[in-house]
């Protein structure tokens, strides 16, 4: 399942995909500081780093890898999910459909009692003048195996013009 990407490939849907995760360089510094890059060798990656940069220290309840996790990117990986706890991760789309008052809803595949899984909100209503919206994920262990990935998706549908995959994998730990 690791080979799943983000989507499947349309040839015309990409001219028009509906809304769209838009990262921030900075965001992509911070997955750097969560795969355990230090400021120094970040600097030397990009220029756009200043010289006093240091990377934040991880919440002493979570894990450099949920700096990974919040990256807003439309695949989404919680690692170190421990048994039954809550793990939330925060997304933001922007509407760039032809459209300027649309609404999508929320649909979860997930298998059944592994993990759950809940969107909130689970509509999401663009109007004009309203072009990005956050949601959040909140993955909830349910019976995980120590080591485990369990695979699962979050799709965005407006009807039957705009289907959005988002692809998710959660690794629970010891």
């Amino acid at each position: 399942p690791y080979d799943v990407g983000s989507g499947e490939m349309t040839l015309s849907r990409p001219l028009q995909p509906g809304l769209v995760y838009e990262t921030e360089g900075d965001a992509y510094v911070l997955f750097f500081c969560g795969l355990g890059y230090g400021a120094d060798r970040i600097r030397r990656i990009s220029s756009s780093v200043s010289s006093n940069f240091s990377c934040p220290a991880a919440p002493t309840t979570s894990s450099s890898s949920d700096l990974i996790s919040q990256m807003n990117y439309p695949s989404i990986g919680v690692s170190n999910l421990r048994g039954n706890e809550t793990k939330a991760v925060n997304r933001t789309v922007t509407n760039v459909g032809e459209e300027e008052s649309i609404v999508y809803t929320a649909a979860t595949e997930v298998p059944n009692g592994k993990v759950a899984v809940t969107v909130n909100p689970s509509v999401l209503e663009f109007a004009k003048g309203i072009d990005k919206l956050t949601f959040q994920v909140s993955f909830t262990g349910l019976n995980v195996a120590v080591g485990e990935d369990i695979f699962g998706s979050i799709t965005w549908s407006s009807g039957n013009k705009y289907s959005v995959r988002s692809p998710f994998v959660v690794r629970n730990a010891a």
